[in-house]
């Protein structure tokens, strides 16, 4: 607890200011608020320029590519509001199961290829946790219900790669992340369910 206070006064004024942006992004993604959408932007800006600092580079470049999602987001979310029809989208364990294995592919097969960079185990993790997040991110855009099961798994990953990396104040977000998951989780599945009931009364 020493080393975490420590650190978190050693912190730069980006890591603060992205973390803080990161927390109200998650928040309000996970009660479907728009504006979720501009804290997702800030926060990504400035976590693509640490984590290429401390040479997580699969993590800069994920985050290169979530201020392109923030962007596809606000504007999707935005459009869908204008309709007047909150509706989130429930894909099915046949599909899941498939997208899973994928991804899975693709990172093992990224991995061989960029292992030049370094073999460590480690490289192999965050090239992974990128390759999901990434696809993740869309199914976040797209009001896909069980993006928050997957991020509750890579936000757990995360923190322990920040962790190993001596980001313990970006660890310790992450950790909390996981708990917006559930809290997403939970509150998006109830969503989808009075929506359901609601267009099966009519």
């Amino acid at each position: 607890m020493e080393l975490l206070w420590q650190q978190v006064m050693q912190q730069s004024l980006a890591e603060v200011l992205a973390v803080i942006c990161s927390l109200l992004y998650v928040h309000l993604a996970a009660k479907q608020q728009l504006w979720c959408w501009p804290f997702a932007l800030a926060s990504t800006a400035l976590y693509t320029w640490i984590f290429w600092e401390t040479s997580l580079f699969f993590q800069s470049v994920l985050n290169a590519w979530y201020l392109i999602m923030a962007v596809y987001g606000w504007l999707n979310w935005r459009k869908v509001a204008k309709t007047g029809k909150e509706q989130v989208q429930q894909w099915g364990v046949r599909q899941n199961v498939l997208l899973s294995l994928s991804l899975l592919l693709v990172s093992v097969l990224a991995f061989q290829v960029l292992s030049f960079v370094s073999p460590e185990p480690i490289i192999f993790l965050d090239l992974a946790i990128a390759i999901y997040s990434a696809f993740v991110t869309y199914m976040l855009a797209q009001k896909v219900l069980e993006n928050w099961l997957y991020w509750s798994v890579l936000n757990s990953l995360t923190a322990w790669l920040c962790y190993h990396q001596g980001l313990l104040l970006t660890a310790l977000l992450f950790a909390i992340y996981v708990l917006f998951s559930i809290k997403g989780y939970i509150n998006w599945r109830n969503n989808h369910q009075l929506v359901y009931q609601h267009s099966h009364q009519g």
